[in-house]
């Protein structure tokens, strides 16, 4: 399934991308949670075994699904509250929630209470603080399906340039020097200000693939990744906050 493969946000951050999957790690897995896993989830995860997503449900706090494996966050390993004890408010039927991202304060859950545990589960959003519940699609593979970009109003993919030199454009038209990339970063990314608390930022499509820290530091890997695989021509990506949008085609000659 190729949406299964593009959800996912690049550069990955390794700390949650757990090993490799593989059938026996499914089947393991599934055996100790007593369920059958909808196909398209494990479909999902043999791209990348868990992991941050570059989509998201619309209005919906979750950016992340649960790989499975040894590591935080795993699935039926990473507990919502209702499950460890909790004294508060608890979903009806909590054992047939299955949780596949959360913070406490919420969680999304493959939710087998209607379908049992080998029927195909609906997806349900818990809101902990709240107390209460939400039926979000009827099936995993729908949910995959209604994930969405947030991309901002001025967000622009140029093809041809570089980041480096549109960003060297645009130092020009301010009339200042190209800033050093944000320290932090997994990829260069270069910040402008262009306004009183308003910013341009240009970025590259190709990075790292992933990253992680160490020594105070940021370690990437020497594999490279679209950011935006759906539009493998795209070189560099320029955004900005929303009162620049106006501006921004002009400042960047586009």
């Amino acid at each position: 399934m190729r949406r299964a493969a593009q959800i996912w946000r690049v550069p990955a951050f390794e700390d949650y991308v757990r090993d490799p999957l593989d059938g026996a790690a499914v089947a393991a897995v599934e055996a100790g949670l007593g369920v059958r896993l909808p196909e398209v989830y494990v479909d999902a995860l043999r791209h990348q075994n868990g992991g941050y997503l570059r989509m998201c449900w619309p209005g919906s706090p979750s950016d992340r699904i649960y790989g499975i494996g040894e590591g935080y966050p795993n699935l039926g390993g990473t507990a919502p509250w209702w499950k460890d004890g909790w004294d508060g408010w608890t979903p009806a039927d909590p054992a047939g929630l299955l949780a596949i991202d959360g913070d406490g304060h919420w969680d999304v859950c493959l939710d087998y209470r209607s379908c049992g545990p080998t029927g195909e589960p609906s997806v349900a959003f818990i809101d902990n603080e709240a107390g209460v519940e939400s039926q979000l699609v009827p099936s995993f593979a729908a949910y995959l399906e209604g994930l969405e970009l947030e991309l901002p109003e001025g967000h622009l993919r140029l093809r041809g340039p570089s980041a480096r030199s549109v960003a060297a454009q645009l130092a020009e038209q301010l009339g200042t020097t190209v800033p050093e990339p944000a320290r932090g970063s997994s990829f260069p990314l270069f910040k402008f200000g262009v306004g009183k608390k308003e910013w341009v930022w240009v970025s590259p499509n190709l990075v790292p693939a992933s990253f992680h820290y160490a020594d105070g530091g940021v370690v990437v890997s020497s594999r490279r990744a679209l950011r935006f695989p759906d539009d493998p021509l795209c070189t560099a990506v320029v955004e900005c906050t929303p009162a620049t949008v106006n501006r921004l085609h002009e400042l960047v000659g586009q």
